[in-house]
């Protein structure tokens, strides 16, 4: 999914029910908007271990939202996760 962003960038993809459409990727960063109205979006973060996803509502800044992830995402790279 990290490396090949092709497989979902046409069909979006689903979590908690709720289907995403791909806006961007940059790094191992993967951001998401949701389809329904109002409801915000999602981004994902690959570490060595794990794939850490984030979810908001559309109260939230998104660009808020992908920092705070980064920084996490990063954390956890420099933590060996």
């Amino acid at each position: 999914m990290f490396n090949d962003t092709e497989s979902f960038t046409s069909c979006g993809l689903m979590i908690g029910g709720i289907h995403y459409s791909y806006v961007l990727k940059e790094g191992q960063l993967i951001m998401l908007k949701a389809d329904e109205e109002k409801k915000g979006g999602s981004c994902l973060y690959k570490t060595k271990q794990n794939i850490v996803i984030g979810v908001y509502d559309s109260s939230k800044d998104p660009k808020k939202v992908y920092t705070t992830m980064e920084k996490l995402g990063k954390y956890l790279v420099e933590n060996s996760y």
